[in-house]
């Protein structure tokens, strides 16, 4: 839902660029800078979008990598009641299995703690630039072979 109104914020960014450029054909400056700054509120907002549901979507695999952590705890405990069983009877072939079925859990614990921390990082490194009205009527001019009055 955010990724789609983030998408609404850029085409009316789009759009704004597009009276911008007619405005500054016509000359009409002080119109120009209104849309310059138009502009560039949407793209604000658009990038504000993006941002939140970045972060919204982190909390969720925060979420999720919790309830994935909370089962993987309680198979570890049945893999310990397994090997204490094991040290019990002193069978070096139970031993052998529960420890070689502990060591896969943790690799896969392991692998999934990774393969989270790595998309949360992901998510979370997000850069924003604003650029000032007057650089975007600059770009607009120059692309448009104008010149700003």
């Amino acid at each position: 839902q955010l990724t789609r109104e983030s998408q609404k914020a850029e085409k009316r960014e789009a759009e704004h660029k597009i009276k911008l450029r007619e405005a500054m054909k016509k000359g009409d400056m002080e119109r120009a800078k209104i849309c310059a700054e138009n502009a560039l509120r949407e793209k604000q907002q658009a990038l504000s979008l993006l941002k939140l549901s970045s972060r919204m979507e982190a909390v969720a695999q925060r979420i999720n990598q919790a309830l994935v952590m909370g089962k993987v705890t309680k198979q570890m405990g049945k893999t310990v009641e397994g090997m204490e069983a094991a040290f019990k009877s002193l069978d070096a072939t139970k031993i052998s299995k529960v420890m070689d079925k502990f060591s896969q859990q943790f690799d896969e614990v392991d692998v999934k703690t990774k393969v989270m921390g790595d998309e949360l990082d992901r998510t979370m490194d997000s850069s924003v630039q604003t650029d000032e009205v007057q650089g975007l009527m600059q770009l607009v001019a120059d692309e448009n072979g104008l010149q700003i009055g």
